[in-house]
This record gives C-alpha cells, sequence and structure tokens, in this order.
C-alpha cells in the first residue's frame, strides 16, 4: 500500500504505521450548486447556478461523513458567502477531534451519538 493512504479495517481506519485515525478533512475539487440539468442524447448539460471553490468535508475515525458539520461548511460557502472558510475548518476538526476522543473516556455528545 503506498505511504499516506489509510487502509479500512473493522470499521475504523488504520494508517500504515499500525494507529487508529482521527478525524480528517477531504478537499473536494470544485462544486457546482443549485444548476439546472438538461439531458440531450448521451450527455448531460448544466445552467446556472453557482460554483463552490473546493468544498471540505469532515470524516471522522471511522470514516465516515460528518454530516452536521459539513452542512455547515457548506452554510458558510453558500449562504454567507465566505470566501476562505479554513480557520472554521481547522476549528471544527479539533473539535470533532477532542469530541472523539474524550467519547472514548466517558463524555457523551449528541453530535457524536446521533
Amino acid at each position: 500500500m503506498p505511504a499516506g493512504i489509510p487502509a479500512i479495517f473493522n470499521d475504523s481506519v488504520i494508517t500504515r504505521d499500525g494507529k487508529q485515525a482521527m478525524a480528517r478533512i477531504i478537499h473536494s475539487t470544485d462544486i457546482l450548486c443549485d444548476a439546472t440539468a438538461r439531458i440531450e442524447s448521451d450527455s448531460i448539460h448544466y445552467t446556472g447556478g453557482s460554483l463552490i471553490a473546493g468544498l471540505p468535508a469532515l470524516y471522522d475515525k471511522h470514516g465516515h461523513f460528518v454530516e452536521v458539520v459539513n452542512l455547515w461548511f457548506l452554510e458558510l460557502k453558500t449562504v454567507r458567502h465566505l470566501i476562505d472558510i479554513n480557520s472554521s475548518v481547522r476549528a471544527l476538526l479539533r473539535y470533532w477531534s477532542f469530541l472523539e476522543k474524550e467519547t472514548c473516556h466517558g463524555i457523551h455528545s449528541p453530535l457524536l451519538t446521533g
């Protein structure tokens, strides 16, 4: 397996050095939001909408998409029209990692337990 690529074992992410990974951010390519799709023969054409450059997504220590946090990132970009949300992304990644770590020691958050 190439260096830096995590492997999935038993619903948790294990890094190459055998340690369990914590939450992580994955940045997407540009996303077209609120566009109208038109299907013509074998292709789809999109018109209108707005382009969102590189929307980040938070994944928990098990590799699951964290919807509540990712909806907030989408809100910051599309509704509040913020250009740079990197400080918010870093803060929420650290906070989520803290919640995951402390949940293992008896602190239960409604965000983590569903």
